[in-house]
């Protein structure tokens, strides 16, 4: 019988991805990585005392998963204080960014409801 799966060993691992002057993005689950349809998964570290850039999905929502760290989460006008195990759901069209406030890097999960999410940086 022809395996029903996709295993992919490694690829969520710390490192993984693309640096930033801010910290790291490594997008590991998408429709051109693992040819899956309506979700995106990744993981992010921000390194602490830095912020991503502010920026919109247009074409999905974000759940963001906090593992280590502290962060102060900008969402539209709102801001929020997240510490390890808090879960917070952006809508799509929101800006939104998030500033590592802790005493160690901020390491999270995200997920888009698109295998195929827009970014788009908010001047």
């Amino acid at each position: 019988m022809k395996d029903i799966y996709r295993l992919q060993r490694g690829v969520a691992l710390p490192g993984q991805g693309d640096s930033h002057s801010w910290g790291h993005l490594n997008i590991f689950v998408d429709h051109a990585t693992m040819e899956v349809s309506g979700v995106t998964a990744g993981r992010v570290r921000i390194n602490v005392g830095h912020s991503n850039p502010l920026h919109v999905h247009d074409n999905c929502d974000e759940i963001i998963v906090l593992l280590t760290g502290e962060i102060d989460q900008v969402v539209g006008e709102a801001s929020v204080r997240m510490s390890p195990g808090d879960v917070v759901v952006i809508p799509a069209r929101i800006p939104h960014h998030a500033r590592s406030i802790g005493a160690v890097d901020a390491d999270m999960i995200i997920t888009y409801n698109s295998d195929d999410r827009l970014y788009r940086l908010v001047e």
